[in-house]
């Protein structure tokens, strides 16, 4: 077992409480949590999730093809300010062309397999 040394300690002390916290307040507000180490500071990246059977819902009753952070916010999905990530959940039916911040790997699988296209900002 290797010992850290007291100041290192406390800040991964520090950080899995802040995450647990984060994490809990995440599950409330549909948020996905992104924790990045980056030159030894813990650095926190808010994702809002949005899953497949919504965009196939929106597709449905608005016609929409092409999805953007424009369309996001002009349907209340999210706020300006906001990262989007799409999730796999549920099943589309048609071809859409999307546009967020990250893409699980099954949500890119079954856009592209539907010959979508799927752009990262």
């Amino acid at each position: 077992m290797v010992e850290l040394p007291l100041a290192e300690t406390r800040e991964l002390n520090r950080a899995r409480v802040t995450k647990e916290r984060l994490v809990s307040k995440a599950v409330k507000c549909h948020c996905i949590a992104v924790f990045q180490k980056v030159d030894s500071k813990i650095s926190i990246v808010w994702n809002t999730g949005i899953n497949l059977d919504l965009l196939q819902n929106l597709s449905d009753k608005w016609a929409i093809t092409d999805f953007d952070l424009n369309t996001f916010i002009h349907h209340g999905l999210i706020s300006k300010n906001e990262r989007v990530k799409i999730l796999g959940r549920g099943q589309i039916s048609s071809k859409l062309n999307v546009t967020a911040h990250a893409f699980s790997k099954k949500a890119r699988e079954v856009i592209e397999s539907l010959g979508g296209t799927v752009t990262l900002i």
